[in-house]
C-alpha cells in the first residue's frame, strides 16, 4: 500500500496552489499510484511526489511527464506553470531580507561579564522600567 501524501500547507501562494492542482489532477485522472505514474512520465516516483509536495516549483520538464501521464491538456499546464513560477519569482524579489546581528549574551562574554554582573543582578529583581533607568 502506498504511503499517503503530506498535507499542503495552510497558507496559500503560487507554488502551493501548483502543488494542489497537480494533485487533483492525478485525482480526476483515477488516482494513479506514483510508481504507476512514474512508468508512463519517466521519472520516479519520489520525483513526482516532490513535484506535488508544494515546497517548491518543479522544473517544467518533470511538470510535463506528469500532465501528460495524466491525461492533462499539455498547453493549459504550460500556462499554469509559467504563471506560477513569475508570481513566485515577483514574491521572492519583494521580500525584504533583514539581517540581524547575532546576539550574545553580554554574562558570557569574558570581557563583560564583570561590568554585566550588577546589570545581571537589577534585572532579576527589578522591572525593565527600572533597569533602564539605573543603568542609563
Amino acid at each position: 500500500m502506498a504511503r499517503p501524501e503530506r498535507p499542503l500547507s495552510t497558507v496559500p501562494g503560487p507554488v502551493r496552489d501548483f502543488a494542489a492542482a497537480l494533485r487533483e489532477l492525478r485525482q480526476q485522472a483515477g488516482a494513479i499510484p506514483y510508481r504507476q505514474l512514474a512508468k508512463a512520465a519517466h521519472f520516479s516516483p519520489a520525483h513526482l511526489a516532490r513535484a506535488a509536495d508544494g515546497r517548491a516549483l518543479p522544473r517544467w520538464e518533470v511538470v510535463s511527464a506528469y500532465v501528460r501521464a495524466c491525461g492533462g491538456d499539455l498547453l493549459e499546464w504550460q500556462r499554469r506553470w509559467q504563471l506560477a513560477s513569475a508570481v513566485a519569482q515577483a514574491q521572492r524579489e519583494s521580500v525584504v531580507v533583514v539581517h540581524m546581528p547575532r546576539m550574545r549574551s553580554a554574562l558570557v562574554d569574558s570581557g563583560c561579564s564583570g561590568h554585566m554582573a550588577p546589570v545581571h543582578q537589577l534585572a532579576s529583581a527589578r522591572s525593565v522600567a527600572s533597569v533602564s533607568s539605573a543603568t542609563g
